[in-house]
């Protein structure tokens, strides 16, 4: 009788743990319900973030030609009626052509490591 007692106990005592354990289960499938809509906005607020709209994108594309003396500043026009935001220069010759000072709302600056530098220059505002 003494055994039966005690299993009728350790039967109570699993059986209040199982209802514990479903009750929080129960608590933690209402907290994920609640927030999946919100991370459902976080992810759309993230994928914004890191779209680029193409709307907004304008540039141009223009090649030029440093200075016959190395290290002398050009002025490129850029005709787009506003400071750029990106401008990203490649040598298409043996020479390093670079930045010399900020663009402004008509030109960019370069200058040119060696004579007469043929380069690209995307330009994006």
């Amino acid at each position: 009788m003494e055994n039966t007692e005690q299993q009728n106990t350790e039967a109570e005592e699993l059986k209040t743990k199982i209802e514990k354990i479903e009750q929080s289960l129960n608590e933690l499938k209402e907290i994920d319900e609640r927030g999946k809509p919100e991370m459902e906005r976080i992810k759309t607020k993230l994928n914004e973030r890191d779209k680029i709209e193409e709307a907004y994108i304008f540039g141009k594309k223009i090649t030029g030609t440093t200075h016959a003396t190395p290290g002398t500043e050009t002025t490129h026009t850029h005709y787009l009626s506003r400071i750029p935001t990106f401008i990203f220069i490649t040598s298409t010759s043996n020479g390093v052509v670079y930045k010399s000072k900020a663009a402004d709302k008509t030109s960019f600056y370069v200058k040119g490591s060696a004579a007469s530098l043929t380069f690209d220059a995307y330009i994006l505002i």
